[in-house]
């Protein structure tokens, strides 16, 4: 007998990639990219939110960490 349910068992990888990238992320972004109807690359853009009750946290970001400039802990997932 199969733990996964009857739908994952016969899903297409890059779905179950999708799948994953989007169960681990907290804050962020999943994007996919299609040439020619099909799933050619998978990108994440993993966001780290600072909780502004914490010590230090109302200071002004520093320009590394401005908003405008791309968040660390970008992933770029193959799509095979």
């Amino acid at each position: 007998m199969s733990a996964l349910p009857k739908e994952e068992v016969n899903e297409p990888a890059w779905l179950a990639a999708v799948r994953h990238q989007v169960e681990t992320l907290r804050f962020g972004v999943v994007q996919i990219v299609v040439h020619e109807s099909r799933v050619v690359q998978i990108d994440r853009t993993e966001r780290l939110r600072l909780d502004k009750a914490g010590p230090g946290m109302d200071a002004p970001p520093a320009p590394h960490l401005a908003p405008s400039a791309p968040a660390s802990g970008a992933h770029r997932a193959q799509v095979p």
